[in-house]
C-alpha cells in the first residue's frame, strides 16, 4: 500500500519517520524551491547523512519530489527538486491555505505581465512545477497568452496579459478583503482565480 501525501499529515502518519521526511522536504523550500539538490546537499539535524538517500527515494515515490539534474562541467549529476505536491503538503502540515498561496502567486504573475509586458514568468519562492501549473491555469482561463520575446538572435516563449486578464486583475485589486474567503458584506466571495 502506498502512503499518500495525506498520510504524512494524518495523526497516525506523524511518526518519527514521517516527521523526518517533512524536515527533509522543508530543506528544498528553505534553500530555493527551484534549485535542485543532491542528497549530500540536504542536512537535517537529527537525521544521519546515510538516511537521506532513502528518505529522498521515498519522497520521489510519493510524488513530492521530481528528478532533476545539475550540470558540473561536462557531467550531469542526478538531483531532486520539490514539486507542487511537495509544497502543498508542507503548507498543509503548517496549517496554511495552499489555494490562497496559489491565488496570490497568480495575481503576482498577472501584475508582472501587465507591468512588464510580455516576459518569461518567474514567480519567486515557489517551485517550477507549481509555477507551470499556475501559468497553465491562467492560460486556460484566457487571462494570459503565449508571447514570443526577442532576446538577441533568439526568440523565446513568454507570457503576456490579455484584456480578460487585465479586467480580472483590476477586479481583484479593487476588492479589499480582510478575510480572503469573505467579501465586505460578510458573504463568501467566489474567487475566479
Amino acid at each position: 500500500m502506498a502512503i499518500s501525501g495525506d498520510y504524512f499529515t494524518s495523526a497516525e502518519g506523524m511518526n518519527a519517520a514521517h516527521k523526518a521526511a517533512l524536515k527533509v522536504l522543508q530543506q528544498f523550500v528553505d534553500k530555493d524551491p527551484k534549485t535542485p539538490l543532491q542528497a549530500k546537499d540536504v542536512k537535517v539535524e537529527g537525521i544521519g547523512q546515510d538516511q537521506i538517500p532513502a528518505i529522498l527515494d521515498r519522497l520521489k515515490t510519493e510524488n513530492l519530489l521530481d528528478k532533476a539534474s545539475i550540470r558540473q562541467g561536462f557531467i550531469s549529476v542526478s538531483a531532486q527538486v520539490i514539486n507542487r505536491n511537495g509544497e502543498r503538503l508542507l503548507e498543509k502540515a503548517a496549517g496554511q491555505d495552499s489555494d490562497e498561496t496559489e491565488r496570490k502567486a497568480a495575481l503576482a504573475l498577472l501584475r508582472n505581465a501587465k507591468d512588464k509586458g510580455p516576459h518569461i514568468p518567474d514567480i519567486p519562492n515557489i517551485s517550477r512545477s507549481r509555477q507551470d501549473y499556475i501559468v497553465s491555469a491562467l492560460e486556460q482561463k484566457g487571462y494570459i497568452k503565449d508571447s514570443s520575446i526577442q532576446q538577441g538572435l533568439f526568440r523565446i516563449s513568454g507570457v503576456g496579459i490579455t484584456e480578460k486578464g487585465e479586467k480580472q486583475l483590476a477586479r481583484e485589486e479593487r476588492t479589499v478583503q480582510p478575510d480572503p474567503k469573505r467579501d465586505i458584506n460578510g458573504t463568501y466571495a467566489k474567487h475566479t482565480l
